[in-house]
């Protein structure tokens, strides 16, 4: 306080140096100009004088001028909401309870700022994520804090590397240990619920309804949010029974595995465990949003999809329990032995092979199912949908 020049420079050097250092994102860089505004407002105007809200929207500004394509941007659409979010709706909640007690201050605070930011990145959170991230309150209050001394003892690692290495290593496994209890299958009903675009209009145009009271002064305006709720929710059934006259199987060929998920009826399917990365990020989006909130993870290899009969063959001694009666035939990671081994599917009409399969075995066997009169087809790496209607 006593030297403002000296503290404005000691500040931003380091944070401009670091902003480089990450990569320059766009939140990186909507931090440092926010940052700089502020600064700059403090030095030369005094704080009574700022208005954050503006130096945000002018931040936001001032990043479009220079690229208009982070608009597109996820990241830059995430941070620029859940500062707003902060900005305008973190003071209401904070009025809520007024204590004395440093503790309770912090955990309110931390709990109304996750609450402020979760609610306006809502939107965008289930349009590209297809999940409402049901334990945000909880974890960020504990995760946050965490996150920050990572950061600090990461920049003077560069100093001192042997020494805060370990110390390092073992905060980040406590905080994944942390993280991960909230990825128990039981506890994620909600995190399953099919979460569709239409969800996501009427719960912008809720969270517009919201604003519009909030700072229009309309209570008039309240009546429409019975309204609206009741719509969103005849749009979500309409939706869903439309999506569930459907069987869907989606195969993720990838050059070291394959993966696949099976849509019969509302429920689905999947040949990957709740906890691993491909579930929750490929076969999990793709299944709620087509309203199928019942996922279950199964070893079956065999299913039978109107008068089609799949079969995923992954291992060459791993066979159905009727294979003249299979139709449809997904091969992966070289699972045929010979000749006589892939013509003992005699029903045989579509063989397709996944990316983890070698040249050779594809060539030798495309040759010999081509005799019969059977498709044969490769599969590209990346995830591949067929759909039939009951």
């Amino acid at each position: 306080r006593r030297y403002p020049k000296w503290s404005f420079g000691i500040t931003l050097v380091p944070l401009w140096l670091f902003i480089l250092i990450s990569g320059a994102s766009a939140p990186a860089l909507r931090a440092g100009i926010m940052c700089s505004g502020i600064a700059f407002g403090n030095l030369l105007f005094g704080p009574h004088r700022i208005v954050t809200l503006n130096i945000l929207l002018g931040t936001a500004w001032l990043l479009l001028i220079w690229d208009s394509f982070l608009l597109f941007d996820v990241g830059f659409q995430l941070s620029f909401t859940a500062i707003f979010g902060l900005l305008t709706l973190q003071p209401v909640f904070n009025r809520v309870i007024k204590t004395q007690n440093r503790l309770v201050n912090y955990l309110w605070k931390g709990f109304t700022a996750s609450c402020a930011a979760t609610l306006v990145t809502l939107p965008l959170t289930l349009y590209y994520f297809k999940q409402f991230p049901l334990f945000f309150a909880v974890a960020n209050v504990w995760a946050v804090p965490l996150c920050f001394i990572i950061m600090l003892l990461a920049i003077g690692a560069i100093a001192l590397p042997g020494l805060l290495e370990p110390l390092i290593n073992g905060i980040v496994a406590h905080l994944y240990d942390f993280l991960n209890v909230f990825n128990h299958p039981h506890w994620g009903y909600l995190d399953r619920l099919p979460f569709n675009t239409s969800d996501v209009v009427f719960l912008t145009l809720l969270l517009l309804l919201f604003y519009s009271i909030r700072f229009l002064n309309k209570p008039a305006l309240w009546f429409l949010l019975p309204l609206l709720i009741l719509i969103w929710q005849i749009t979500a059934l309409f939706q869903y029974h439309k999506e569930i006259q459907y069987t869907r199987i989606w195969i993720h060929s990838q050059k070291k595995s394959t993966a696949w998920a099976l849509q019969y009826h509302s429920k689905a399917f999947v040949s990957e465990p709740f906890h691993s990365s491909l579930y929750r990020y490929v076969f999990k989006p793709l299944l709620v949003l087509h309203s199928i909130r019942d996922h279950e993870h199964t070893l079956n290899q065999g299913f039978q999809t109107g008068t089609e009969t799949w079969f995923f063959k992954s291992n060459a001694r791993q066979e159905p329990s009727n294979v003249k009666a299979i139709t449809t035939l997904v091969l992966s990671k070289n699972a045929l032995f010979d000749s006589a081994h892939a013509v003992q599917y005699s029903s045989l009409q579509n063989v397709l092979f996944t990316a983890d399969n070698s040249e050779n075995f594809m060539n030798q066997f495309e040759r010999i199912y081509r005799r019969f009169g059977v498709k044969t087809e490769r599969l590209a790496t990346g995830t591949h949908e067929w759909k039939n209607l009951r």
